[in-house]
């Protein structure tokens, strides 16, 4: 069963895990049932947490990985995270939810992962970065489906295939190799659109380009690196984001792509994760150190520690505020806390444009499960 909320957390129970229960403890000595052990125990010797707990495994948090950070920004400009529409595909494999006040996102309610910040290694060395190859799989496509052509028509570009090459090019083996890649002509050519569109600021469709060149070679790391350039200067909602999760894709199949280490960092910076920001950018400096002297690097530099500084000082205002205030804020458990950090990342992203301050939209499966239908409700 799945339940949206006026956050940006869904929730993901195991009704088969769930029983009911009263959450008013009497204050009799009567022995009750505790839900974590099962065990009868007096009220008075259930801690606060106990007495409210759920099976840790009965529940499962989904949330696009910038989103909580970003609560108190949206709050500012009153506009609400909330779920307003969900629903699962006919399979029972995807959840299709809507975000008030964001996008739309997909999430695989069976393969959770992580949302993505700074995980790699420090005993990575420029001469020998290696990291292993990200599946196509994984679903850092922000969008798009590998398996599947998404609205693109193979045909109609001349290809019969996504693996059908013959006729129009093939891949060079990426693996550690700076070589560039030698596309279909097809893929280049998009590119060469994507590219265009680029340098015209026309971030848009070059997103759109660089979205149906992956659908047709999603194993080349420039594709992604070039997207992920295209959505930080496009700047919509989870783009940022999208951006963080392209990085990723292009270091697993190029890890010598040092654009994408650079971007990585700026990405972090942009998400207000400064200490990872600082981190990354460290670990750029190592492993390239010509390109660690660049204005562009030390000014990205620069501005993380100013970050990181403001961010400290902050942090004892709002505490020393705390101390001071006699407004009681609500509390939110320690369960309530880990749900929420093991929360899984989204899988699939879908952007449109709609009024956000009362954004109440609505998308479904029509028809075959990776077609879409949305409908938006003003």
């Amino acid at each position: 069963m799945a339940v949206g909320a006026n956050d940006p957390y869904v929730r993901l129970y195991d009704t088969r895990m769930l029983t009911c229960k009263n959450t008013s403890i009497s204050s009799s000595s009567s022995p009750v049932r505790s839900m974590d052990t099962g065990d009868d125990v007096t009220p008075s010797s259930l801690s606060k947490s106990e007495k409210y707990a759920m099976p840790h495994h009965s529940v499962k948090y989904l949330v696009a990985g910038h989103l909580p950070a970003k609560q108190n920004d949206f709050r500012k400009k009153y506009r609400t995270l909330a779920s307003t529409y969900l629903t699962f595909s006919p399979s029972g494999n995807e959840l299709l939810v809507n975000l008030g006040g964001e996008q739309i996102y997909l999430f695989d309610v069976n393969k959770f992962k992580q949302p993505k910040k700074f995980d790699m290694p420090a005993s990575h060395h420029r001469n020998n970065l290696k990291k292993d190859p990200i599946s196509s799989s994984n679903g850092y496509t922000n969008g798009y489906n590998l398996s599947h052509t998404n609205g693109v028509n193979l045909h109609s570009l001349g290809i019969s295939s996504m693996n059908d090459t013959s006729s129009t090019g093939h891949f060079a083996k990426r693996e550690g190799s700076e070589e560039k890649e030698i596309l279909p002509v097809i893929v280049e050519t998009l590119k060469d659109k994507a590219n265009s569109m680029f340098e015209q600021q026309n971030y848009p469709l070059a997103v759109t380009y660089y979205n149906k060149a992956i659908s047709l070679a999603p194993h080349v790391a420039t594709l992604y690196g070039n997207r992920s350039a295209a959505y930080m200067k496009r700047k919509w909602d989870g783009d940022t984001y999208a951006a963080l999760r392209d990085c990723y894709m292009t270091i697993g199949l190029n890890p010598k792509h040092f654009k994408a280490h650079f971007r990585m960092a700026k990405c972090l910076f942009e998400l207000l994760w400064t200490q990872e920001a600082e981190e990354c950018l460290t670990h750029f400096k190592l492993w390239f150190p010509e390109h660690g002297l660049s204005k562009a690097c030390k000014a990205l530099d620069k501005d993380i520690k100013a970050a990181i500084y403001s961010k400290t000082e902050k942090e004892k205002e709002t505490e020393s505020d705390d101390n001071n205030s006699s407004d009681k804020k609500p509390q939110i458990s320690d369960q309530e806390k880990m749900w929420q950090s093991e929360a899984g990342d989204y899988d699939y992203r879908f952007c449109g444009h709609c009024n956000t301050t009362t954004d109440i939209k609505e998308a479904n499966f029509f028809w075959k499960q990776w077609s879409i239908y949305c409908r938006r409700v003003r």
